[in-house]
C-alpha cells in the first residue's frame, strides 16, 4: 500500500515538476538539472507528500502495535492494499490529466540542451 502510494505521489510530481534526462547516459541523470524550482520540489517537496499520503497507513499499524492487537495488523494489510490501490488509481488518473494539459511544457522541460 505504501509503495503504491509513493508510485502515485511521485507520478504526479513528475508531470507537476519534469526535468531533463540524457537517456544516453546511466551515470549522470538527476533530479536536480531542471532548475530551482524543480530540485527544491523533487528534494523537499515530493517526500513530504509521500509522507502525508501514507500517513494513513502508519496510523493503522501504529495503533495495531501500539495496542498489540495482530488481527488489526491483519485487517491493516488488506486495507493498506485497497488504500494503496485506491491512491495509485488516483495518482495515475491525476498524471494523466496533468500531462495531457501540459505536454508542450513538458516537452520543452524533458529536452536536453543542444551540445
Amino acid at each position: 500500500g505504501a509503495s503504491l502510494t509513493t508510485l502515485a505521489v511521485t507520478m504526479v510530481a513528475s508531470v507537476l515538476f519534469p526535468y531533463p534526462i540524457n537517456l544516453e547516459s546511466t551515470s549522470r541523470q538527476s533530479g536536480f538539472s531542471g532548475g530551482c524550482a524543480t530540485a527544491l520540489a523533487n528534494a523537499f517537496l515530493a517526500p513530504v507528500m509521500i509522507g502525508l499520503a501514507t500517513l494513513p497507513l502508519f496510523i493503522l499499524f501504529g495503533l495495531a502495535f501500539w495496542w498489540d492487537l495482530p488481527w488489526l495488523v491483519a485487517v491493516g494489510a488488506g486495507v493498506a492494499l485497497l488504500y494503496g490501490a485506491g491512491v495509485f488509481w488516483l495518482g495515475v488518473m491525476q498524471a494523466e490529466r496533468l500531462m495531457v494539459q501540459r505536454e508542450a511544457e513538458i516537452m520543452e522541460a524533458t529536452r536536453q540542451p543542444e551540445a
